[in-house]
């Protein structure tokens, strides 16, 4: 398996890299610092720009432990912008330390569903485990098709 790097940028407090693996596009974004919805959307609409397909993988890495502010008007924000963006499949997953983001992805899975779009998502403690995650989607996707 070999991951092709297709993309990546920086922003204030925050950073992007685009791996490529069987026609999907995975997303890793990296805070470096507190982030406002402000921060975050021009790494949204720079991933979505790159993105080919119906389906948006983003793996947020905070191994450091930022502050991550997110409410559910921001979730929904995004949503939307997925959504605008033809996103009907979110396959996300979040490295870190901090035991009460499963209740944010518990919300993002709520909202998601309204939005109409399939939303798979977990969180761990470890780098190669959210990696193995994408790698079995990418291969679920890829039987689909």
């Amino acid at each position: 398996m070999t991951w092709r790097q297709v993309g990546s940028g920086e922003y204030e407090n925050i950073s992007f890299e685009t791996r490529e693996y069987k026609g999907e596009y995975l997303h890793i974004i990296t805070p470096a610092g507190a982030l406002t919805r402000e921060d975050r959307l021009p790494v949204y609409q720079a991933t979505l720009d790159l993105t080919r397909s119906d389906s948006y993988l983003c793996l947020l890495d905070n191994r450091k432990g930022q502050e991550l502010s997110l409410t559910g008007e921001d979730i929904v924000y995004f949503a939307d912008i997925l959504a605008d963006h033809g996103i009907r499949r979110v396959i996300y997953a979040v490295v870190t330390n901090d035991p009460g983001y499963g209740n944010i992805i518990k919300l993002i899975r709520a909202i998601a569903e309204t939005k109409n779009i399939a939303m798979h998502a977990m969180s761990t403690t470890k780098f190669d485990e959210a990696e193995e995650f994408f790698l079995a989607e990418i291969e679920k996707l890829a039987a689909e098709q």
